[in-house]
């Protein structure tokens, strides 16, 4: 690979990259408030558990959402950097892309759609004995 200078703001990359990764968290921990929520109103007894599940999917969804981010950002810089030396067309730049972790994504997505149902479901106690 030839030697090349960054001739971009790294600042205005990294702004672009926090602000991203804010949203992103914002968004996640919204979803992981309603589970909560759901939680408190209809299972106070076992509130510790969910909370517990919750942060833990909130880690590993916005973990990897934000990871996902950053190798985007950096391909981005990279496939442009490889398309301004001319060595490269861009089905040979679009052929080394990164893939997006969509297995790792369902998984994420069928964990809320467990977690949120049984947290809204309300606790039916038996009834006392006679």
């Amino acid at each position: 690979m030839l030697a090349r200078a960054e001739s971009t703001d790294p600042t205005l990359s990294n702004l672009t990259l926090v602000l991203a990764s804010l949203v992103v968290l914002a968004i996640i921990s919204f979803f992981g408030f309603l589970i909560i929520r759901s939680a408190r109103l209809r299972r106070p007894a076992q509130l510790e558990v969910f909370v517990a599940f919750t942060i833990l999917w909130i880690a590993l969804a916005s973990g990897s959402a934000i990871y996902d981010i950053i190798t985007q950002m950096k391909w981005s810089q990279e496939s442009t950097s490889r398309l301004q030396t001319g060595y490269y067309t861009p089905t040979e730049v679009a052929a080394d892309a990164p893939a997006h972790p969509w297995p790792l994504y369902s998984a994420i997505a069928i964990a809320y759609l467990i977690l949120l149902p049984i947290a809204s479901r309300p606790i039916h106690y038996p009834p006392p004995p006679p």
